[in-house]
């Protein structure tokens, strides 16, 4: 048994982080495509792992807000002041890379995608 599959009958939520390898590294070319293109294969195999193990079904879900919300958000987290430690310059550098992030969600899903494990 995989050391952090899911106990059967629980239920949780994962953020992205699984699938950073094949996001961020790809956007900002951190690593040569043949090293993060071997990922799609590598999270197919553990989550084929966690459906056959348990039956765990995974669901994937991508929720994005369109650009002109997401930039009234960035404002209003500027415009209080207990909220705007949440955003930094950064956030507007990578909203620029929309596009290439969402092709690169779209690989994610139609990639991983299998019978146990749809997208």
């Amino acid at each position: 048994m995989h050391p952090h599959a899911l106990a059967k009958g629980t239920v949780t939520i994962f953020n992205r982080s699984h699938y950073e390898d094949v996001l961020v590294v790809r956007i900002h070319h951190l690593a040569p495509k043949d090293e993060w293109s071997e990922r799609f294969q590598q999270i197919k195999d553990f989550e084929e792992l966690l459906y056959w193990q348990n039956r765990t079904h995974i669901i994937k879900v991508f929720s994005a807000h369109p650009q002109g919300r997401a930039t009234e958000q960035f404002k209003q987290r500027l415009d209080d002041p207990a909220r705007n430690w949440k955003i930094s310059e950064s956030d507007y550098q990578e909203r620029e890379l929309w596009s290439r992030y969402v092709k690169a969600y779209e690989d994610v899903f139609a990639k991983t995608s299998t019978k146990h494990v749809p997208t």
